[in-house]
């Protein structure tokens, strides 16, 4: 396992009530009393990196365990829906990139599927070294992500990964947290209603969980056997069954596959999530959930600025006209507004018509440039430009830009994706091009413009970027109603 360096680190476990537990690491022993409850911790640390594989000894009067090559790095939590568990083998370039996965102070932890309604005692999982037998399974982004980190820190990296398929932010977030966010209704009436309807799910809820998930399991069986079929043959579509225990339920997932993992010491955590929430209709409630789940997490760790870096979602046709756009708008705002946080922009990795992309490695990369820039101190552009200003002069707009730390590129060509609007508020294609950190909007069609926005669809491509190749979120200027907004305010 992988250690956070520069830190005190718990090590914890089970053993006798009243034993005396001792733990060796590197030259340090503590002692700790077993609690009436059977329960133990201890604290050693901080500890300088380290690649050089070191035993952890921890006894009791009548036993002994000794974890083999533990190394001290940086540790980070991955997490998130289906694009963050996206394995590395299904990744663009997956075969080269792991026939050279060879890197032994790289090893990432993937926590089981576990979804609870209460916050069990242990999280379960099991360490893998990275190498060309292992790196196949670990997640592309999370793999491209340390690789970055290791080949740039030269310490080891220790990947927690911890995501589930189809999840919503909400199953991510703390209950607590969820219950007193005013914006957030329509997750807290779902809670009330589970709680008012299922009153026993409270303490059965880990069984009725593994029985749904065991339904499910037999689902998919059923429809992959379906699809293989004729389809003259193929009688009614299984249907995928219900009940309250599932992965879909607010606060569950954090119960179950984050909440365990407080004691674990980590330096931070990368995120990739959105798109059931954004197919589901509440791309605009997003903006309030996605800051509710990071300070959830903050809270749970005990660090009130722990980074929590995060992927502003690609191009795709998506479920609901408009959906993507605003999705992307709400990570934007969360960004902006939320210190110690950082986005990758991602536009043009993805496609029109999978939900899953295969090119993951600048997804990685990029969400590495923002560690290695905020937490390493490392001279890296980690953001394209984000709009800041706009100005009015005759028929054309002027928009300014944050994060020119590289200049717009590339000066004086046509940009796509533009669109302005005047007082009526509808929008028309626009002409634009870089004017030195500037760009310039304008169309025959527009004589007093008021709003330009840019990128502002489902499916796009991009076109404004910085010299370092890196792009610029989608943005609007205006802030009249959009879909996906029913029940919040515009402002």
């Amino acid at each position: 396992m992988v250690l956070q360096a520069d830190s005190p680190v718990k090590i914890w476990g089970w053993a006798d009530p009243g034993d005396v537990i001792t733990v060796t690491f590197s030259g340090q022993e503590t002692i700790s009393d077993v609690s009436p409850s059977g329960r133990w911790m201890v604290e050693l640390g901080p500890f300088e990196p380290t690649s050089e594989g070191q035993p952890l000894s921890i006894h009791s009067s009548n036993e002994s365990l000794d974890v083999q090559d533990v190394v001290v790095g940086q540790v980070w939590v991955c997490s998130g829906q289906s694009n963050m568990e996206f394995r590395l083998r299904n990744a663009q370039g997956a075969e080269q990139d792991i026939s050279n996965a060879d890197y032994p102070a790289i090893r990432y932890f993937s926590v089981y599927r576990h979804a609870d309604w209460q916050v069990p005692e242990d999280a379960n999982g099991i360490w893998h070294v990275i190498s060309p037998r292992t790196a196949g399974k670990c997640s592309a982004v999370a793999y491209y992500f340390g690789q970055a980190l290791y080949e740039e820190l030269g310490q080891p990296v220790g990947l927690i990964t911890s995501s589930v398929g189809g999840s919503p932010g909400e199953a991510w977030a703390s209950r607590p947290a969820l219950m007193s966010n005013p914006h957030l209704t329509r997750v807290q009436q779902q809670i009330e209603w589970i709680l008012n309807n299922y009153p026993e799910i409270e303490e059965n809820y880990g069984e009725m969980y593994l029985t749904w998930k065991n339904r499910y399991a037999q689902y998919v069986r059923d429809r992959d056997e379906w699809n293989t079929k004729p389809v003259s043959t193929r009688g009614p579509q299984p249907e995928i069954p219900d009940g309250v225990a599932n992965h879909l339920q607010p606060s569950v997932l954090f119960n179950g596959m984050i909440a365990p993992l407080a004691s674990y010491r980590v330096k931070g955590a990368i995120w990739y999530q959105g798109e059931r929430n954004a197919n589901g209709g509440n791309a605009y409630e997003y903006r309030y959930l996605l800051p509710t789940i990071i300070s959830s997490w903050r809270d749970l760790w005990g660090h009130s600025e722990m980074p929590f870096y995060f992927v502003q979602l690609p191009e795709y046709k998506g479920s609901e006209a408009g959906t993507w756009p605003v999705m992307r708008e709400s990570m934007l705002q969360t960004w902006e507004a939320t210190p110690h946080t950082g986005m990758a922009v991602t536009i043009g990795l993805g496609s029109a018509k999978q939900i899953h992309p295969t090119d993951k490695k600048p997804v990685g990369q990029r969400l590495a440039k923002i560690a290695l820039a905020q937490d390493y101190g490392r001279d890296v552009i980690y953001s394209g430009p984000v709009y800041d200003d706009m100005q009015v002069k005759g028929e054309k707009a002027y928009l300014s830009f944050d994060y020119l730390e590289s200049p717009l590129a590339p000066a004086g060509q046509e940009l796509a994706g533009f669109e302005i609007a005047g007082s009526n508020k509808q929008f028309v294609p626009a002409r634009a091009h870089i004017e030195e950190d500037q760009v310039v909007v304008w169309s025959a069609e527009v004589k007093e413009p008021v709003a330009v926005r840019y990128a502002w669809t489902n499916i796009v491509q991009p076109s404004l970027f910085n010299q370092a190749g890196l792009p610029a979120s989608p943005f609007r200027t205006d802030n009249w109603p959009v879909i996906s907004q029913e029940g919040f305010s515009s402002e």
